[in-house]
């Protein structure tokens, strides 16, 4: 049974698993994420540069000194003040601790801790700017479905094809937990393991359990069963039913079988020409029957008192395994179709599976002691000893119970069959003081618990439901354990708590409808908690969307437009207040001068290069309106390298500098 296409919504929405501040997450397709993911790591590295120019006025004002300073000294300070990037300021000072060696005092110490810091810097930012796509990847795998395709899978029951409808529904579902449950539970982890999220609920088991039935009913002694319980099921941990803690239940499944005795409740009947026609087989046939429950026809009649038959000519005809499954539900009420179980066998508060086993015309390679399997009859065939089956047919009894609790209170249904659950929950709650939300989830969730069953695990694929099937080649059973039935009800509790793990997603995202079938959509409406569960079912799928924690962009915006802003502003504001105060005067006037533009203006009013406004604007500029021209200081270094060797054009040192001066003062400007 395929389902329809998978929806992931997108848009903003809380996973509760985090809670409510770490769990505000936003979903975006893949195209989308990838522009934010490559917006914020741009955003990033200009928080990175903007940080860099910050720390750079820091330092600068806090390792300003009034009192006379080396050259290195001085120079550092114009690296911190011009360095647009950690990179060209490493540069620089490792370029330091070569040119500055034996020319000022303690040079490399003091100059290569500023290329460690910058070059440290850069490998920082760099990390950061990597790892911001973090962001994306702190909510996990975890979507929420859009729940459009949202209804309850029904049946036409007027239509003639709503039989095989049933029948290629229950099917699929059972075939595909099965499938699920042999890949993902017990330890093993399957690339398709990851789509709920909880890939495999856990259980406990205890081999020693007491017999489900009256005593003398279980195979060996009332102490020889094996009893499963799963673990505490949380409907959003466990189920992904997304919803704050007031909205969650918590559900438990407890299995208990154990192979039976059944020698007082089977007869031999054969069949002769007086009852061929009553009885299934032919002249010559021998017939087991098991009386234990009788079978409700269409009508509503007792159609047959006993419960299976099993012609033993069967074992002769070349087939494998055949397993027959029947089910009766404590509380169900008594309608045609209806298994009713003897009183034996019966439980008022427990659902029952009851199982066939026939071995048929297996042979087993090796003695089985498996009170299920158990083979100790040898033969030979073909120069090969094997061994044969006790007995033709050999039973399983199953008795199983489901609980509801409320997690905010700690109260607990008792123990009890799925009818009599959803009974209890449609009368609200059964005394746990449920909610709406609560007692809807719960409802959802022992509806799927219903086909959890050992009934359903095993009904429709017969032989092939068994793990035993795995290891038969041509009628050749493999050696078989001892324990092997523990192993066969533990893959079928494997199969039930992966089915209620598939239904639960088919309450948002129905199978495909096939004729006889149809999808009724729940009626909208936010006070209707059947509808809103349409819109909070979680899975596992990052294949096509990508989730990012608002809470981390929130903070990485936040902490990276401060630091913007900061490095925008802060020369402006603490001079201001340098300016106001008195304080600190001469680091301000520090970081004003040791700006490029400044001592560009500084250096031409040095060398007489043109005419200046004096001040400390961050923009210099040159006195008067219009043209200005003059000749820049590498013309100025060019000529004086001109005039260089003064004794062979007989000028020295000071008339050289005079006249390189003279050349390039504008006229029209002498004093």
């Amino acid at each position: 049974m395929s389902a329809t296409f998978v929806h992931i919504y997108d848009g903003p929405w809380i996973n509760w698993s985090h809670g409510l501040a770490t769990g505000m997450t936003v979903t975006l397709s893949q195209r989308a994420g990838g522009l934010l993911t490559a917006f914020i790591a741009t955003f990033v590295t200009i928080c990175g540069a903007e940080l860099w120019k910050l720390l750079c006025y820091i330092l600068h004002q806090l390792r300003s000194q009034k009192t006379p300073q080396d050259g290195l000294y001085h120079q550092q300070q114009v690296i911190l003040r011009t360095s647009p990037t950690p990179g060209g300021a490493a540069w620089l000072w490792l370029l330091q601790t070569y040119h500055w060696a034996g020319k000022a005092r303690l040079s490399f110490l003091r100059s290569l801790p500023w290329a460690v810091f910058g070059v440290s810097y850069i490998v920082v930012v760099g990390l950061l700017a990597i790892f911001s796509s973090e962001i994306s990847k702190s909510p996990g795998p975890q979507r929420l479905l859009t729940g459009d395709q949202c209804g309850l899978w029904s049946l036409n029951t007027s239509s003639p094809d709503s039989s095989a409808a049933w029948q290629s529904k229950v099917t699929s579902d059972s075939l595909s937990a099965a499938t699920y449950a042999k890949a993902c539970y017990g330890g093993n982890e399957g690339a398709q393991c990851g789509h709920y999220v909880n890939p495999a609920i856990e259980w406990t088991s205890n081999t020693n359990a007491t017999c489900p039935f009256t005593s003398g009913m279980c195979y060996w002694n009332d102490l020889s069963a094996i009893s499963i319980t799963s673990k505490m099921i949380d409907s959003h941990l466990d189920l992904g039913i997304n919803s704050a803690p007031r909205g969650r239940i918590q559900f438990e499944k407890t299995t208990t079988c154990a192979p039976m005795r059944t020698r007082a409740f089977a007869t031999q009947v054969n069949v002769t020409e007086e009852n061929s026609d009553t009885e299934n087989g032919i002249p010559g046939d021998y017939i087991y029957k098991f009386w234990l429950g009788q079978m409700v026809g269409d009508s509503g009649t007792n159609v047959t008192n006993y419960t299976y038959q099993y012609n033993l000519h069967t074992a002769m005809d070349n087939i494998g395994y055949t397993l027959a499954s029947y089910q009766s539900l404590a509380g169900y009420p008594l309608n045609p179709g209806v298994y009713v179980p003897i009183k034996e066998i019966s439980n008022t508060n427990a659902d029952l599976s009851l199982l066939f086993l026939a071995s048929n015309s297996i042979r087993y390679e090796k003695p089985t002691n498996d009170p299920l399997f158990a083979a100790h009859y040898s033969y030979n065939l073909s120069g090969y000893t094997w061994w044969s089956s006790d007995q033709y047919v050999t039973v399983l009894g199953c008795s199983e119970q489901y609980r509801v609790c409320n997690p905010n209170n700690g109260v607990c249904t008792p123990r009890m069959g799925t009818i009599q659950l959803q009974q209890a929950f449609l009368a609200n709650g059964d005394g746990l003081n449920l909610n709406l939300n609560q007692n809807a989830t719960a409802f959802r969730v022992v509806l799927a618990a219903a086909y959890s069953s050992v009934y359903h695990a095993t009904f429709t694929r017969g032989g092939n439901a068994l793990r035993a099937s795995e290891t038969v080649s041509t009628l050749s059973q493999a050696v078989l354990p001892a324990n092997q039935w523990h192993i066969e009800v533990g893959a079928w509790f494997d199969t039930g708590l992966s089915r209620i793990q598939a239904m639960i997603e088919q309450y948002v995202v129905p199978p495909k409808a096939l004729p006889g079938s149809h999808v009724q959509p729940y009626q909208a409406g936010r006070d209707n908690p059947y509808w809103v569960m349409c819109y909070n079912q979680i899975v596992n799928d990052s294949s096509s969307s990508m989730s990012f924690s608002v809470l981390g962009l929130a903070i990485l915006f936040v902490i990276g437009g401060a630091i913007i802003f900061l490095s925008m502003t802060i020369d402006t504001v603490v001079g201001y207040i340098q300016h106001k105060t008195g304080r600190g005067l001469h680091a301000r006037m520090e970081w004003i001068v040791n700006d490029k533009l400044q001592m560009q203006r500084m250096l031409h009013r040095e060398m007489k290069l043109g005419q200046w406004h004096e001040g400390t604007s961050r923009i210099p500029v040159t006195v008067g309106y219009g043209e200005q021209k003059f000749s820049g200081p590498a013309e100025y270094e060019l000529l004086a390298q001109d005039h260089v060797h003064g004794e062979a054009s007989g000028v020295d040192d000071a008339a050289r500098v005079q006249l390189v001066q003279e050349e390039h003062e504008p006229k029209g400007w002498r004093s």
